[in-house]
């Protein structure tokens, strides 16, 4: 699998997006929904901010897609994300229908700057694999693992 001057363009947006959230105090994560090569949504974690677990960037950016396209079925999109998805971002993305997921940095890159994150089981990956969903990683994987450590100071989940 590999990944194109398109997909390396994208990337840039979910990782500025990771970018924004670390200037808003929230956790150092950014995604953004493609669809036809364009950007529906773009989105960053924000758990602090809405006191809520699940407003994950990827989540984030989902919902946002949904509502700019009204509707929930998000076949044929891409989701970039600045880090591999945790398993509560990966099956939203097998909800929504999204064919594609690119991401950046690794859950082990996150972890090793000492942001607390859940791996990924390899059986959920061969599931969404089986089920046609795409996973791409490394794209821009040292930019992606820059945003972790830029940070002045973890925060805390």
């Amino acid at each position: 699998m590999s990944h194109s001057d398109e997909d390396t363009r994208l990337m840039r947006i979910a990782l500025e997006q990771a970018h924004s959230a670390i200037r808003a105090d929230q956790l150092p994560f950014g995604a953004c929904v493609v669809v036809a090569g364009q950007v529906i949504s773009a989105a960053h974690n924000t758990v602090f901010a809405d006191q809520d677990v699940t407003r994950h960037a990827e989540v984030n950016a989902l919902r946002e897609a949904c509502r700019a396209l009204d509707r929930i079925d998000l076949a044929g999109a891409t989701v970039f994300t600045s880090c591999e998805p945790c398993p509560m971002c990966l099956a939203a993305c097998f909800w929504a229908g999204v064919s594609r997921i690119v991401y950046a940095a690794r859950v082990a890159d996150a972890q090793a700057c000492g942001i607390r994150q859940l791996a990924n089981a390899p059986e959920h990956l061969t599931a969404l694999a089986e089920a046609g969903i795409e996973i791409i990683g490394d794209v821009l994987r040292e930019e992606g693992r820059a945003v972790f450590a830029g940070l002045e100071t973890v925060p805390v989940c």
